[in-house]
């Protein structure tokens, strides 16, 4: 029985374990394992946290002086920065986003928001 059958059938959580977790270009339809089976090892702190300091390594920054509500192209956010930024967020944190939400000025706090939205 092929993937397309297999999503029709049965339900989409049960599909979800044929997709490839690496592969960019189902990440955004299957949540990452360690996102939504244990969740007590993130919070939102905790993810804002990671996230600050992501970013203020990329941009040689201190996390402190990360603004979560400030777009990321204000700090310097780059084409080849929102690269490293979407490879980043899709292997440490399970998220589908692309360089061109980054570049059209997404905030760190929009990414954190997307990242916590199976927490709550």
């Amino acid at each position: 029985m092929n993937l397309y059958v297999l999503i029709f059938l049965q339900t989409w959580e049960k599909a979800q374990q044929f997709v490839y977790r690496t592969s960019l270009k189902f990440r955004h339809l299957a949540r990452d394992i360690r996102m939504t089976s244990d969740n007590d090892g993130f919070t939102v702190e905790k993810i804002e946290k990671r996230i600050k300091r992501k970013l203020g390594e990329m941009l040689q920054l201190s996390s402190e002086a990360i603004d979560l509500n400030q777009p990321m192209i204000h700090y310097g956010v780059d084409s080849m920065m929102s690269v490293e930024l979407t490879a980043w967020a899709s292997k440490e944190l399970g998220l589908g986003v692309t360089q061109l939400e980054v570049l059209n000025g997404m905030t760190a706090a929009s990414l954190v928001k997307k990242a916590t939205l199976g927490l709550h």
